[in-house]
């Protein structure tokens, strides 16, 4: 027990970062109602390590070590928004990274990442944080973009159909 908590001790002085990335990671699933997991980021603050709001762009399913500017930060996960499941993460995680919010709209599965995850995403300030628009930006542009979505698959559905039609 004691060579454990000397290994910790060293890693936690000369790799304070990864260390904290690392417990903070160790944390995201647990049930304590992030008891721990604020008490950890507390702890990282005091460390002066400092941890970057969630990006869209930037942000995986754990926290990662993130350069903004010539500083290094931990940058919060998705996951730990509330009312953002594993399967939305990981389709946005896999889509990354996005040109702007249209790009992002129009590349998502929308049955994964429906409106209420966009909504909590946007109350969390992930797209103010990336391309600074505003809530009500957001909930005017989705509406806007998934409609002409909407609108291009039922032209192309029309156009399908005429073609099937003539060439029978």
């Amino acid at each position: 027990y004691s060579y454990i908590a000397y290994q910790t001790a060293f890693l936690k002085y000369y790799y304070p970062l990864e260390f904290m990335c690392n417990l903070l990671t160790s944390e995201i699933d647990n049930n304590d109602k992030n008891k721990k997991l604020n008490e950890y980021m507390n702890a990282a603050k005091k460390m002066n390590i400092y941890i970057s709001v969630p990006n869209i762009n930037k942000s995986k399913n754990i926290f990662v070590i993130d350069k903004e500017g010539n500083k290094e930060v931990l940058r919060i996960p998705l996951t730990i928004i509330k009312g953002v499941g594993n399967k939305a993460v990981e389709n946005i995680i896999s889509l990354q990274p996005f040109q702007n919010f249209e790009d992002f709209v129009k590349r998502i599965n929308h049955r994964i990442v429906n409106s209420k995850v966009i909504e909590n995403l946007t109350k969390s300030g992930v797209f103010y944080n990336t391309w600074k628009i505003s809530s009500a930006e957001v909930a005017k542009k989705y509406i806007n973009i998934k409609n002409q979505i909407l609108n291009e698959k039922k032209a192309q559905m029309k156009k399908n159909k005429q073609n099937s039609e003539t060439g029978s």
